[in-house]
């Protein structure tokens, strides 16, 4: 999912007040690719984007290792 689909998503749940249901670090190939796309694992990225929060109901793998932080959306 693009970063600006990701901010739409968290605009509009925060517009009618809903949370985001996610699911993430449920495989190695999915951390390898965000990896290898933006530079850093899937909940540093969405952490960088605000995504990450009390909104955020997060499910997955967990990934325990961490990684470089992701740069802001410029």
């Amino acid at each position: 999912m693009s970063d600006a689909s990701f901010t739409r998503v968290l605009r509009a749940a925060e517009d009618h007040d809903l949370p985001i249901h996610l699911h993430v670090h449920e495989t190695a190939a999915e951390i390898a690719e965000s990896e290898a796309q933006f530079g850093c694992r899937p909940l540093d990225r969405l952490t960088a984007l605000g995504v990450v929060g009390p909104r955020l109901v997060e499910r997955g793998g967990g990934g325990g290792r961490a990684s470089a932080p992701c740069a802001p959306p410029p």
